[in-house]
């Protein structure tokens, strides 16, 4: 599992990258705009966007089925839910606060009903909303899915039409959602929530099947599923089937993003190797994801006034706001039991000293 947990710890790195690359996109269009900008940041945006919400909650599933067959206590989806739920309240209401203040960009509603009834606070992360509402529903597609005999017989050939329909599903639910659901509502991003609900689905039916989803993460079976989206994207594209036929060309284009996410999890599930380094990097990934954007929005406040090129600014940016996150987990969410309780949702009484770690509760 050691890959599994350096590629959900990259991916919420990423997001440093990720967000601190929205505010040097030409077009502008996020919560803040920088003097200076440049079309590459709109390739990395759009690169990154493509797989890593797909790569987070496949493994999401993943790790709650693994932890679901670990701890078949009734009360083991609560304990999740809860190790999610404070982190998301508290910074939510104080670091977003400050964020969405310091938004320039960006119009939110001063009726502070308003304000929580539509989401507002909750930024970023509407990623852990979402999950809270897979976590909350996780043991009724576990019992489902326990009760499917088939999945005995499953080969790696099999999971090609897999990711097919699953994004098929993806596509049809972001459809429904335009037409009945608002956008946000309280914890609940609705499009996202119904998008990524199969793929989410997906992790935990490759963990009934780990033999299948092990062999996905070889380095010849991640050849043979990417390339297969590949080439299906590339005749797609020459069909103009986005022309003739959306939905078909979307689901086309959602089956390529999971091949990617796929990919790229076997690419570090190689790579990882088990150290202490990997174990807190591991630990600290959720500090960093938590306060990472309100940290980019600060800093970059901070240094308008400078009027630096974007080639400057950009990885300063990046930089600080990594090592910032890093040391902050470090020296308060790692060694403050209040802190760890309110960062990461760990038992204030299980969190003393200097070398008591917490596990980032995002996936596991």
């Amino acid at each position: 599992m050691y890959g599994l947990d350096l590629a959900r710890a990259v991916l919420m790195l990423v997001g440093v990258v990720y967000h601190g690359a929205l505010l040097f996109k030409t077009g502008g269009g996020w919560r803040i705009e920088a003097e200076s900008t440049h079309q590459v940041f709109n390739a990395i945006t759009d690169g990154i966007h493509l797989f890593r919400m797909h790569a987070f909650y496949l493994l999401s599933g993943f790790f709650v089925a693994l932890v679901a067959a670990k701890d078949t206590s009734k009360t083991s989806a609560w304990k999740r839910i809860s190790r999610l739920a404070i982190p998301m309240l508290f910074v939510g209401f104080t670091a977003n606060t400050l964020m969405n203040q310091l938004s320039n960009a960006w119009q939110f509603d001063t009726n502070i009903a308003s304000y929580v009834i539509n989401g507002q606070w909750l930024g970023p992360l509407w990623f852990v909303g979402n999950l809270i509402a897979y976590y909350a529903l996780s043991p009724i597609f576990l019992m489902v899915i326990d009760k499917l005999a088939f999945l005995n017989r499953t080969r790696l050939w099999m999971l090609g039409p897999v990711l097919f329909a699953t994004a098929g599903a993806m596509v049809v639910a972001v459809s429904l959602c335009g037409k009945y659901f608002p956008e946000m509502f309280v914890i609940l991003h609705f499009k996202n929530l119904l998008m990524y609900l199969p793929v989410f689905v997906l992790g935990l039916l490759l963990h009934r099947v780990m033999d299948v989803f092990t062999a996905a993460l070889t380095l010849r079976g991640s050849l043979v599923i990417f390339a297969s989206a590949l080439g299906m994207r590339l005749v797609a594209s020459s069909l103009h089937f986005y022309d003739i036929h959306y939905v078909l060309g979307e689901t086309i284009q959602q089956y390529f993003a999971l091949a990617v996410a796929l990919a790229v999890i076997a690419m570090f599930n190689q790579l990882a190797k088990p150290a202490p380094v990997l174990k807190y990097f591991v630990d600290a990934s959720y500090t960093l994801y938590l306060i990472h954007m309100p940290v980019i929005v600060v800093l970059h406040s901070l240094l308008a006034s400078t009027h630096l090129h974007w080639s400057i600014e950009y990885p300063v940016i990046v930089g600080l706001t990594s090592g910032i996150c890093l040391l902050f987990h470090h020296h308060v969410v790692a060694r403050i039991p209040l802190a760890g309780f309110l960062l990461n949702g760990t038992k204030l009484a299980g969190n003393s000293g200097s070398k008591q770690l917490t596990t980032a509760p995002v996936t596991s």
